[in-house]
């Protein structure tokens, strides 16, 4: 909010005297209900208790005194704010911005605070000045927000969006977003509540908004309320609303803090210097000195109460003292932080006595602690930054940094919490010997292999403009060979050495060229393309052989160690053989598709007017299953489900299956329960669960009139829906005793004819696509 504070105080002076009396109106309404959003601070937002509180809180309060009206105050998310006062449910939504669109459906008062809107990124991005620059990027925004609105009509659209603003900076602290826009005084308070301000730049102003009230349009009746109570309340009252929530942004940091309070002491001396050398002067004149005197006091005690305001809300522990060891105050946060107050320690030797109970250990505090204070006043600088154990009210140990700044003749001490700092070394250290015991002992073979020279080689051929290195290697292989010989083994455990057949770890601490066969090279290249394209963790199949020729098959892991994801120089390689149980599961596997393959030969031989159709259907499922996108590893359970489509007919008696006629009623309900048949017989086969798909759900239509289960649309699983249109038309492409083929073109018509009610338009675009091309 841009406030005239010159203007301010200079109306404040004129108003002073005026009293607060309640508006008088013949409204019958004795009662409102404002809805705002929580999570806006300094304007709206809710402590930790969930009570609201915050300028407008205030302001409303104000509101309510004057006009004699009681105010119900709601905050929620800001989304839920506009919706719910669009419907009704409240009088008044406060902290809205103008746009055309919420014109439709609100009133608005006159503005009363100006809010630029920036855009946040990281300290180490460059490039964004301007709304352009955000193309490209994903941007996280709040939901209803009008810079979200903003932001789709300049053509930014790949927008993220998050219920608060709190929870978008939550997301950039664990760094799951980067680049967000939003408020600037809400922006600021979170960033620095999360102790990220530092790492985050912002751009210019994007654009302005200014906060209004809004009510539902056409009611006229409580807007004037609203404008009639808000023009009673004084410019003073305002001020000291402002003050309260905006006093602590003009004294950003502890120096200037300090610096101000030393200028306020050092005028002051001056003047009353001033005063005592005209004291001989006339009396006009000491009149005017004593004037100016009182006025300097005067704003001496507005700075030391901004001072002491500006070091209460201070995010870290403050304590002031004098030169005699009096503690004169510490702000809230330092009694939050260690439950003492000043009347538990009125003078640093009670602190100390409370905060360093170990005697042993007092006598190491007070020791250095008089070292350095000696120090600091022979230097006239501040103490040295040093670390201290400090046990609270209740007991509990914190680790602090604390440093003091001497100002006239006050010490002004700060103390940073690195208690969490600490707890997290030490259990990076139990991690790490951990992590030895696991890696030395691990049965399977284990290697740190550093890619540092690779890293380095590949920046090279980024900087002089190959993008493409899938493309590059696969047309230079000397380049593969040139980067297998880069990386070297630097740590190996007792398994890998027996796997690579030393005796010795130390034997195999060599360039990994040395271990791998040069048939090998391709795969571990493939590796360095993984890191490439910035996988901090793989997983690669490869296949090789022995030096005796026989194959092999390994799952090769790799995982850059945290902290050197930039190098490359630390990553964690693990080769687990599979070759035994890979042949066994290829036996079973053919093992299971004779299986299949018989279930659907004995069903053939039973309904002969089907003979081949399992096959060609097949055939035709997995061509549209490749062409709609499905991977190749998730083939081998379409093509079970396939073969298994009918197998639920086996459950159907012989006079059913083989009837020539029309069938009942009857007859065709005992039809309809072969998928449920089915699922009731493969259900408990666990190598066939994704296979199931097919065999149960087969005869469901897009529009829901299908059967067993009438499902509708997507909520019938992908593979039935391609396989249903392979079967229609194999069945209709193909003589039956009661009629004959149809040509492809009738088919074809047909498939479209039933596009969105029996067939997804979709798999049906792609088929007629396919048909075309002659893949069918």
């Amino acid at each position: 909010m841009k406030m005239n504070i010159w203007g301010a105080i200079a109306l404040a002076c004129i108003l002073a005297s005026c009293s607060v009396t309640p508006i008088t109106t013949n409204l019958p309404i004795t009662s409102i209900r404002v809805a705002m959003d929580n999570n806006y601070p300094p304007y709206a937002f809710e402590d930790e208790n969930g009570v609201m509180q915050g300028i407008l809180v205030d302001q409303w309060t104000l509101w309510e005194k004057h006009t004699g009206v009681k105010v119900e105050i709601d905050g929620m998310h800001w989304e839920e704010a506009l919706e719910r006062t669009k419907n009704g449910e409240f009088d008044v939504i406060d902290t809205i911005f103008y746009t055309e669109e919420r014109a439709e459906s609100f009133d608005f008062t006159e503005p009363y605070a100006e809010i630029t809107v920036r855009a946040y990124f990281p300290a180490t991005l460059s490039g964004i000045a301007n709304v352009g620059n955000l193309n490209g990027f994903q941007v996280a925004v709040k939901a209803g927000d009008a810079n979200a609105e903003y932001l789709l009509a300049q053509g930014v659209t790949n927008l993220v969006y998050y219920n608060s603003y709190e929870e978008i900076v939550q997301a950039a602290s664990r760094k799951d977003e980067a680049i967000f826009v939003m408020d600037e005084p809400p922006a600021i308070y979170f960033l620095q509540r999360y102790g990220i301000l530092n790492d985050f730049s912002y751009s210019e102003p994007l654009y302005g908004g200014e906060f209004h009230r809004a009510v539902r349009k056409g009611n006229t009746e409580i807007l004037a309320l609203v404008n009639e109570g808000f023009s009673s309340i004084s410019a003073v009252e305002n001020q000291t609303i402002n003050y309260r929530w905006f006093g602590r942004q003009y004294l950003k940091t502890l120096d200037r803090v300090i610096f101000y309070l030393g200028m306020g002491v050092l005028a002051t001396l001056v003047i009353i210097s001033l005063l005592a050398f005209f004291n001989r002067s006339l009396r006009i004149r000491v009149d005017t000195r004593t004037k100016e005197l009182q006025e300097a006091l005067l704003n001496l005690g507005i700075s030391e109460a901004r001072f002491r305001e500006s070091i209460e809300y201070m995010p870290i522990p403050i304590s002031i003292a004098d030169n005699h060891g009096n503690i004169l105050t510490v702000n809230e946060k330092f009694t939050e932080q260690y439950g003492y107050s000043i009347a538990d320690m009125p003078t640093v030797s009670a602190w100390m006595t409370i905060a360093y109970p170990n005697p042993e250990y007092r006598e190491m505090v007070i020791a250095q602690w008089a070292m350095d204070v000696s120090s600091a006043v022979q230097n006239k600088t501040a103490t040295p930054l040093r670390e201290y154990n400090i046990t609270d009210k209740n007991g509990h140990l914190h680790v602090a940094e604390i440093i003091m700044h001497p100002v006239k003749q006050l010490w002004v001490a700060s103390f940073v919490e690195i208690t969490e700092h600490k707890n997290a070394e030490r259990i990076i250290q139990e991690s790490e010997k951990r992590y030895r015991t696991l890696f030395e002992d691990s049965p399977i073979p284990l290697l740190e292999e550093d890619f540092s020279a690779v890293k380095i080689y590949i920046d090279q051929l980024r900087a002089s403009g190959i993008q493409d290195f899938r493309s590059y290697f696969k047309a230079h292989p000397d380049e593969t060979v040139k980067c297998t010989n880069m990386v070297r083994v630097v740590d190996a455990n007792a398994a890998a050495a027996k796997w690579y057949g030393s005796t010795t770890i130390e034997t195999i601490k060599v360039e990994i060229s040395q271990l791998v066969d040069p048939n090998g090279y391709n795969s571990f290249i493939e590796e360095v393309l993984f890191l490439i394209e910035g996988n901090d963790h793989y997983k690669l199949a490869v296949s090789r052989h022995t030096q005796e020729g026989a194959p092999i098959h390994l799952i090769i892991t790799g995982s850059i160690a945290p902290g050197h994801e930039d190098s490359w120089s630390r990553v964690l390689i693990s080769i687990l053989d599979i070759t035994e149980s890979k042949q066994a599961g290829e036996n079973l596997a053919e093992a299971y598709n004779t299986t299949l393959e018989g279930w659907a030969k004995a069903l053939e031989l039973r309904d002969k007017e089907t003979e081949g159709h399992s096959r060609r259907v097949t055939e035709t499922t997995l061509i549209i299953a490749r062409a709609v996108g499905i991977k190749e590893e998730e083939l081998m359970d379409v093509r079970r489900g396939t073969i298994l489509h009918d197998i639920g007919k086996m459950a159907i008696p012989d006079e059913i299956l083989r009837k020539q006629g029309p069938l009942t009623e009857a007859e065709r309900e005992i039809v309809n329960q072969h998928p449920q048949v089915a699922y009731d017989l493969l259900a408990k086969i666990p190598y066939l669960k994704k296979a199931l798909e097919i065999p149960y759900c087969h005869h469901e239509k897009w529009d829901g009139t299908g059967y067993p289960r009438g499902l509708k649309g997507e909520e019938i699983p992908l593979t039935a829906r391609i396989f249903t249109i392979a079967d229609v038309w194999d069945a209709v492409t193909n003589d039956r005793p009661y009629r004959k083929a149809w040509d492809r073109k009738t088919a074809a018509d047909y498939l479209r004819e039933e596009t969105g009610k029996h067939f997804d338009p979709q798999i049906v675009h792609i088929f007629i696509e396919l048909l075309n091309r002659g893949e069918i």
